[in-house]
């Protein structure tokens, strides 16, 4: 609930001018990660591509990024202000600079069924990391390689911030990411979990929260 209650005043702080110049950042093929309205995904972020940008309504229309990577899932409208680019991979030297001071309690990305997840870093092994969702209570044991750090995308000419110890990092924006050129970890899920998923799935179907309507709102 507190995620979701973040995630709302977060969106009602923005006012129409800096809709305005937001949306004016989206461009046909873009890369894109949507926040999802849906319950369930407080804390995702949600991979898409944008194929029209609608500045009459302040909104985008996305196509999500499919179980297998590609961007041909479902079509969706989404508001702008539950957008954002998708963040620009780390160059090596800057991507293990940040994994060497990684530490318990440091805000973390988790890439987990198919989307970005607001985590905290309870422990790390060399390969691998467990850490615990602040809106779910559950935890995660996964490969380095399916980690981030937790992005916060400041304005379309000033790039991203993220943190590394102690210290405030930012990665300016260079050049567009367009969707074919995002990189995403392989899914995660195999055999004994990815049943799972989908039993969990057809729950959700079954109550109506199927992940067809998670961007509109």
């Amino acid at each position: 609930v507190r995620e979701a209650e973040a995630e709302a005043a977060e969106e009602a702080a923005l006012d129409a001018a800096a809709l305005d110049a937001r949306g004016a950042h989206f461009r046909w093929g873009m890369a894109v990660e949507i926040r999802p309205i849906e319950d369930g995904y407080a804390g995702a972020w949600c991979p898409a591509e944008v194929l029209k940008a609608l500045p009459d309504t302040r909104e985008l229309l996305i196509s999500l990024v499919d179980e297998n990577g590609d961007t041909g899932g479902a079509r969706e409208t989404v508001r702008v202000a539950r957008c954002r680019p998708a963040p620009p991979s780390l160059e090596a030297d800057a991507a293990a600079a940040w994994v060497e001071v990684l530490a318990p309690g440091d805000a973390l990305e988790l890439w987990y069924d198919n989307a970005w997840w607001k985590v905290v870093l309870e422990s790390r092994s060399q390969n691998s990391v467990v850490v615990r969702s602040p809106s779910y209570g559950s935890r995660h044991r996964a490969p380095l390689t399916h980690i981030r750090p937790r992005f916060a995308w400041t304005s379309p000419s000033r790039g991203w911030a993220y943190a590394q110890g102690q210290a405030q990092m930012e990665l300016p924006v260079t050049d567009v990411l367009m969707a074919h050129q995002r990189p995403l970890p392989s899914h995660p899920q195999r055999g004994g979990e990815k049943r799972a998923a989908a039993a969990t799935a057809r729950v959700r179907s079954k109550a109506g929260g199927g992940r067809g309507g998670r961007g509109r709102g």
